[in-house]
């Protein structure tokens, strides 16, 4: 019985999978299994991992999604700890001989996570993470959490001990895309400790067909967990408090606005309208909301957007990159004041 169990869900990605797989097996830690699970592929995923089937154990299901095919795997697997690699990304051969010592050492440890950067499709860095995690998910970390989620899902190894705890991914498909950030989410409410090494280890591929790759489906996850985690909170199955309770409402808020704006630019004005009057009526003095319902009222949206453009930026989209940014600043402005007054008389109309 292996220690560590390597779960990898494939699905179309018979391009990357061998470099996934031959990155996973050689690994100096030595005592783990390694579990494949083809959700549906029907590229050429199995003519690929022909060579390796010896060396690992390959299942295959209809496609369910990535939330499925991770329970599924989980399901046969039998290590004390679990570790997570998406078919198209790829490890350091150091990785989970440095998380095993870690979780060792550190017993009231529950899920470790390290540093990671971005690769294209040709496994070329794009993007070193080293300075971008400013404030990685360390100890508890739930508030941490509510903010973003910093933590690549082939970075992580948990405690299978916690994954029985607070049950594995939520197989709900509208919140597929950001399943891995809703079980982060849950195990730190439930009180897991969350471990960091800062030294890279994971190499998250960023490309067109990954997990994440749809804007709207991404959009769409995020109000989903949200939702129930703000539910969960106040149903007080969490440790939660007051302050939890503020902050997963908030987030919830930006959450539904970002979507709005999703849902604009892809032509689904009556789903965006009707997501930002809902907003309104809750929050009447968040000025972003009424600039999100002008822009999808009037075919003018070129008006719309000059008068929101202060020093070459617009307004809106500094708001959504800077949730913290401090719109009464803006407003001392002269400039923005007409330019708010010019704003006013177009959305007034809309009522």
């Amino acid at each position: 019985m292996a220690r560590v169990s390597v779960l990898i869900p494939t699905y179309n990605h018979g391009h990357f999978i061998a470099q996934t797989l031959a990155a996973a097996l050689r690994q100096s830690y030595k005592d783990f299994e390694i579990i494949l699970v083809n959700d549906g592929s029907t590229d050429d995923t199995v003519h690929r991992i022909k060579p390796l089937l010896r060396q690992i154990r390959y299942f295959y299901q209809p496609n369910s999604g990535p939330a499925a095919a991770y329970n599924f795997g989980l399901k046969y697997s039998s290590g004390e700890f679990i570790a997570f690699l998406n078919s198209d990304d790829l490890w350091a051969p150091d990785k989970l001989d440095k998380q095993v010592a870690y979780l060792q050492d550190h017993p009231e440890i529950g899920l470790v996570h390290t540093n990671y950067e971005e690769i294209d499709l040709n496994g070329k860095t794009i993007n070193s993470n080293v300075h971008r995690i400013r404030f990685p998910p360390f100890g508890n970390c739930l508030e941490n959490l509510m903010y973003g989620c910093s933590i690549a899902c082939s970075s992580v190894m948990v405690r299978r001990s916690w994954l029985q705890k607070v049950g594995s991914f939520d197989i709900v498909r509208r919140a597929s895309a950001v399943c891995d950030y809703d079980l982060w989410l849950r195990l730190s409410e439930q009180g897991c400790l969350f471990g960091y090494l800062p030294k890279v280890l994971t190499k998250w591929r960023r490309h067109q067909g990954g997990i994440s790759a749809s804007t709207l489906k991404f959009r769409e996850a995020l109000v989903c967990i949200f939702w129930k985690l703000l539910l969960r909170l106040l149903s007080g199955r969490s440790k939660g408090n007051s302050s939890l309770v503020a902050l997963a409402r908030w987030r919830l808020r930006i959450e539904i606005f970002l979507l709005s704006i999703q849902y604009a630019r892809e032509k689904q004005e009556r789903r965006a309208q009707l997501l930002l009057k809902n907003l309104i009526h809750e929050c009447p003095w968040d000025i972003r909301y009424y600039y999100g319902l002008a822009e999808t009222l009037f075919p003018l949206t070129r008006v719309v957007r000059e008068a929101l453009i202060d020093d070459k930026y617009l307004v809106i989209d500094k708001y959504i990159a800077n949730p913290f940014w401090n719109p009464l600043e803006w407003v001392k402005n002269s400039n923005t004041r007409k330019n708010l007054s010019h704003l006013g008389r177009i959305t007034r109309a809309a009522f």
